[in-house]
């Protein structure tokens, strides 16, 4: 930041960022994670808290570990309350300053102001992006992506410093230490060790000799100590994620990882048909996959022919080669074979490749630096401008969850899991018989999927179809059992609770409170599970407890009412349901069990409170 023109190009950057991502500031949470993460996470929705500090080093929450992310989500829930634009404001600042870092690292590095502002502007507005930015739960993304490119600019520091002979360990620690904020934001930043290697021979073109080979690798130990480290930790968290082998085979894995290299670079090309979700297809032909793994090898050939004459490209096809590895879905997290956040940083390679290209190109095809520097430059704010309206358009699919799950129909074939998705939407709207229709859709194409089947039987069960629900009941059960989410247990628990079922019922709300100890639902069907098994002293301690996380709720003080009169104390259930009509005036079981004390007052046998008075 030395001079006028880097300190204007990195505005203009952020700038720009910025511009493209404006419709995000109208957009709502979506229910794909969103409400999960953010909205419905009680602990986020505290705050900033010292409780909330602990939970985010301590608990695997959803198969993952990412503390700092946790730590963003709450300080903007303290900063904007639940507001989406707040949460939506931090990432697309976060954003911006990833596309300025970039600049700044590859323009110190390089010295290249026109290509190292391509690649950044590539970055800030391609259409790849707008999933990681404008998808509030994929926080994670852009967070540890912000680290990495930082950490970059240190390392490319402390290089700086050390080839002229200066004081340089303070710079290695900051890229050390940055490269570790990283990896606790997400565990994607596993492959950055490897991309410093890459640095180091291109752009900073440090292998002169064994010895400084030597010591470029001597020097990436820490680093690659906290890439073990994080692959071990990420593995232990979401092995209840990881899918196993039986439900998809190695070489369709490996088939889709060849398709997929491809698949992304064409999505870089023509960004359109982009989705939230993309589904599996059935592996009818290895073909596609031949072709992908033939042409990867003819391009990694080539650019190791071209590499003494531009650098660049071997260097930007292996960082994406390599950054991708994480990723490919070889170890298959959740059952999507590809996702747009995923080539957030594989895609800086590509940029790079693109822009120093197009570069040379231009230098080679035309006479006279004024004319290259022209074409160049035009070329450029055409793309740009290009990109930036498909960005545009493309953040207005996040607008909200029904207006991303039917783009994501619109443009991809047999998408089960959109469907599922969109079903829930409809759900929300209370749109039970549409949402069926999209869940018999999703079962369709995939009629084993718990997801599905449990949303199927739950609608059935809401609208009195029983009988044609029980054909969904026993599929559903592998996902809400093994699921982990709190919202999943509590209607498994008002299922058992329907079916007279306490014991179940019971235990699967006491799993639902450790996962969320501040639902107040929960906390008083606990309760009045409890009295219906006579166990009247523990269900007073729950509504008591409700009662402390929000005083005054009124079907809360009439339940505690029920748990005193049966356990016979009559003042203080009297006190109860004189609580209970002062909130609600008009609840006749209340009067009618406050009458029924004051006439049995005085008699020596007060009648139990039943909780069927409801």
């Amino acid at each position: 930041m030395n001079n006028k023109r880097t300190i204007l190009i990195s505005m203009a950057l952020a700038a720009l960022s910025c511009f493209v991502y404006l419709p995000v500031f109208n957009n709502d949470f979506v229910s794909y994670d969103d409400y999960v993460y953010v909205a419905e996470n009680y602990r986020v929705k505290d705050g900033f808290t010292k409780d909330g500090l602990v939970w985010a080093f301590t608990d695997s929450y959803d198969s993952n570990w990412f503390p700092l992310t946790w730590c963003s989500h709450m300080l903007d829930v303290e900063l904007f309350g639940l507001n989406p634009a707040g949460h939506h404001l931090t990432s697309v600042l976060i954003h911006a300053l990833s596309a300025s870092f970039l600049f700044l690292f590859l323009y110190h590095t390089t010295g290249s102001a026109l290509p190292s502002s391509l690649a950044a502007v590539l970055f800030a507005v391609h259409p790849l992006n707008v999933e990681s930015v404008a998808w509030a739960a994929e926080r994670k993304n852009v967070l540890s992506t912000f680290f990495w490119i930082t950490a970059a600019c240190a390392y490319a520091g402390y290089v700086r410093r050390y080839s002229a002979g200066r004081r340089s360990a303070a710079f290695f620690t900051a890229a050390l230490a940055l490269f570790i904020f990283g990896l606790i934001s997400k565990p994607m930043l596993v492959t950055f060790p490897f991309v410093l290697l890459l640095i180091d021979y291109w752009p900073l073109q440090r292998f002169t000799g064994t010895a400084v080979f030597r010591r470029s690798i001597l020097e990436k130990l820490p680093f690659f100590f906290f890439t073990a480290l994080f692959i071990f930790i990420t593995l232990r968290v979401q092995h209840a994620s990881i899918a196993s082998f039986e439900i998809l085979p190695l070489n369709i894995r490996i088939a889709n990882a060849f398709t997929s290299y491809i698949s992304y670079i064409g999505k870089m090309l023509v960004p359109t048909h982009l989705a939230v979700i993309y589904p599996y297809f059935a592996l009818k032909s290895y073909l596609p996959a031949i072709g992908s793994a033939v042409l990867l090898i003819c391009v990694t050939v080539a650019v190791i022919i071209l590499r003494k004459p531009r650098p660049y490209l071997v260097i930007g096809w292996f960082w994406y080669l390599g950054t991708m590895v994480p990723v490919i879905q070889i170890v298959q997290v959740g059952l999507a074979p590809m996702a747009d956040r995923y080539a957030y940083v594989p895609m800086i390679g590509i940029f790079i490749m693109f822009s120093w290209g197009l570069w040379d190109l231009t230098a080679i095809n035309l006479e006279g630096q004024r004319r290259h520097i022209l074409v160049f430059m035009s070329i450029s704010i055409l793309v740009t401008a290009v990109f930036s309206a498909f960005t545009w358009r493309q953040t207005g699919y996040w607008r909200d969850s029904g207006t991303l799950f039917k783009h994501a129909l619109d443009v991809t074939k047999s998408n089960y899991a959109a469907h599922n998705s969109y079903g829930v939407h409809l759900l929300k709207q209370n749109r039970f018989d549409e949402a069926l229709v999209e869940f018999y859709k999703g079962l369709e194409i995939m009629p084993s999927d718990p997801l599905l089947n449990f949303n199927a039987w739950s609608t059935l069960t809401h609208l009195g179809k029983d009988d044609e629900a029980k054909r969904y009941y026993d599929k559903s059960l592998p996902y809400w059992r093994e699921g982990r989410q709190p919202h999943l247990y509590k209607l498994l628990a008002i299922s058992y609770m329907k079916d007279a079922n306490y014991g179940e019922a019971a235990l699967y709300f006491r799993k639902s409170l450790e996962l969320n100890p501040k639902d107040l639902d929960v906390i008083n069907y606990l309760g009045l599970v409890l009295m219906y098994t006579g166990k009247n002293d523990q269900a007073l301690s729950y509504f008591n407890r409700g009662l402390a996380l929000k005083p005054g709720t009124w079907e809360m003080v009439f339940n505690k009412g029920l748990a005193l009169m049966a356990l016979g104390r009559a003042a203080e259930a009297a006190a109860a349901f004189r609580e209970t009509l002062a909130i609600n005036p008009d609840y006749s079981p209340a009067k009618n069990k406050l009458e029924l004390i004051e006439k049995y007052t005085g008699q020596g046998a007060l009648p139990g409170g039943s909780i069927n008075e409801r």
